[in-house]
């Protein structure tokens, strides 16, 4: 037996044990079975939890706003399991680790935990195996081959009947890192028969495949347009998403956007009209902006809604790379004239406003050489940093 099957052995029959104690929920509409990656260790990918996905459970799930990325079907695994391969002792829940006594700690699996790196050895000296250059392309390899096992697994719950025979009819079982991280998807959909994992596929896209033909076609329609309209139709389309939500006015081109299928008004930065967005935008963020704290919700609504436009510019940095044309300079100078202008109405002020930050966060995503944002701890600015004048010439 090589060790591609002995860790397909040892794990198939623990996940039937777990399936087991599911035996008689009539109501049980799909497997969902969650990987770790931690930090330390990439490369070393481990099954932690394990949950049906039941109808009767849906109500106790979070949902979107109407239209949105959710397929109902699919919400939050409600019954774990214990965590299996796990490569360090885990918590009973998702809080920070630091705040529990270790003897309430999973021990985890030393016994999986050297099948599955006996595997990634084996696979490693094959002869097909790829060139791997450096630590990176070496974890994202192991990630791979983890994922061929779990793929695998799946076929195996099926062409076995298993599931069929504990939930009375088959049903799909989903692989992932957590909702939003498309990695694993491949292995659902093409491990799963029939198409019976597409709702599952959608949860993970967090988009149905109607959403997705339907911002294709959104897409190709404004495309067409000269660009200095589809510019215009952004920054209008998203003013009115943002202010029907703060109960303030829509507009027509949100109007328009949403009966073509949109359930937001995101802005797509490798479009050609992306570096005409900001300037065409700048407008209504100055006439919006103030130093005023916006927060609890709904104090400030024209605030909030500055805040929201801001927002769209918390982009990766390799999408700036990738526009047609930098975004010019006189837009950036006119937004760091808005950051000096909130920064000296804060002064007067308890606490510096969520505009100012924003305000702050944007320039550093635009320009982050120029903006530089202090990291502390798992907060992306400390603001009594980022607001010393010396680092913007603010006197």
């Amino acid at each position: 037996m090589n060790p591609e099957d002995a860790l397909l052995n040892y794990l198939y029959p623990r996940l039937v044990e777990a399936l087991q104690t599911w035996k008689g929920f009539d109501d049980i509409y799909g497997i969902w079975i969650g990987l770790i990656l931690y930090e330390d260790e990439p490369g070393s990918p481990s099954i932690n939890v394990m949950g049906c996905l039941r109808e009767s459970c849906l109500g106790e799930s979070y949902s979107s706003e109407p239209g949105g990325y959710w397929s109902p079907e699919w919400m939050n695994p409600i019954t774990s399991f214990e965590p299996w391969l796990c490569a360090h002792p885990c918590p009973d829940n998702d809080e920070d680790p630091a705040d529990y006594d270790p003897a309430s700690f999973h021990p985890g699996d030393p016994e999986g935990r050297a099948l599955r790196d006996a595997f990634f050895l084996w696979r490693r000296n094959q002869p097909s195996s790829p060139m791997m250059h450096n630590e990176a392309e070496e974890s994202e390899q192991k990630f791979q081959w983890f994922l061929e096992v779990c793929g695998a697994l799946i076929r195996k719950f099926h062409e076995s009947g298993t599931l069929a025979e504990i939930c009375g009819q088959p049903i799909p079982v989903g692989f992932g890192i957590g909702d939003g991280d498309t990695r694993t998807l491949t292995i659902v959909r093409d491990n799963n028969p029939d198409r019976l994992s597409k709702g599952m596929e959608e949860w993970m896209m967090k988009e149905t495949y109607a959403e997705i033909a339907a911002h294709e076609t959104f897409c190709s329609e404004v495309f067409a347009w000269p660009l200095e309209q589809q510019a215009h139709f952004y920054v209008q389309g998203a003013i009115g998403y943002h202010g029907e939500k703060r109960g303030l006015l829509s507009t027509p081109e949100w109007e328009w956007a949403r009966e073509k299928g949109r359930s937001g008004m995101g802005l797509d930065w490798t479009s050609p009209a992306a570096h005409l967005f900001l300037g065409q935008v700048l407008p209504e963020i100055e006439k919006r902006a103030t130093a005023k704290r916006s927060f609890p919700s709904g104090t400030y609504p024209e605030t909030e809604q500055a805040d929201d436009l801001l927002s769209f510019f918390w982009i990766p940095s390799d999408y700036l790379t990738r526009l047609p044309s930098p975004i010019p300079e006189a837009d950036i100078d006119r937004l760091y004239a808005l950051l000096k202008r909130l920064y000296e109405e804060s002064k007067t002020l308890e606490e510096i406003g969520s505009t100012l930050r924003h305000t702050a966060r944007a320039l550093h995503d635009l320009c982050p050489e120029r903006f530089p944002i202090t990291k502390i701890g798992w907060r992306q600015e400390n603001m009594n940093r980022l607001l010393e004048s010396e680092k913007f010439g603010l006197e």
